[in-house]
């Protein structure tokens, strides 16, 4: 019996609980290949329109995400709590007021003409646009987590 125990120990230490986790590694790998692929810079939707709104916000060094009057207002509240406080990160849309925070501004670009999202990096480049359906804003959460860059380390800085 002691012998039997023994074996299934030594069983799952070199087999089963290394292969668990290549399994694990290797999903994660996927997924983070699918969304590299999702999230590469694409042409602006519309260039007019791309221009009209880096002239009215500055988008320069700022993960923006812009929101159009077809997202819901519960929405775009619980998605600025999620955000808010994130590095570099600014929430445009058309209604600010439902929201306190410097880094949320109001986009004045027709509903009509423009996708219900729109997620822009910090080097200007649109990685994405969604429409306004669950799924659509589900991967704009997911891709603003992956689009929005660390925090820079503090630099150690010897006495003199």
């Amino acid at each position: 019996m002691n012998k039997a125990l023994r074996t299934l120990g030594i069983l799952l230490m070199l087999v089963v609980f290394p292969a668990i986790s290549w399994y694990y590694l290797d999903r994660g790998l996927d997924y983070r290949k699918e969304a590299y692929q999702r999230l590469l810079p694409k042409d602006a939707w519309n260039t007019a329109q791309f221009a009209a709104v880096s002239d009215e916000i500055d988008l320069e060094g700022k993960t923006t995400v812009y929101l159009t009057d077809k997202v819901d207002e519960d929405f775009i509240t619980r998605f600025y709590d999620q955000y808010g406080d994130a590095y570099t990160f600014q929430l445009v849309t058309a209604n600010p007021s439902i929201l306190d925070g410097d880094n949320v501004l109001r986009g004045s670009l027709s509903d009509q003409l423009t996708p219900s999202a729109i997620l822009i990096d910090t080097a200007l480049q649109v990685r994405r646009v969604y429409s306004h359906d669950t799924h659509s804003l589900t991967d704009l959460i997911e891709d603003t987590a992956l689009v929005i860059p660390r925090k820079p380390a503090v630099d150690i800085i010897l006495p003199q």
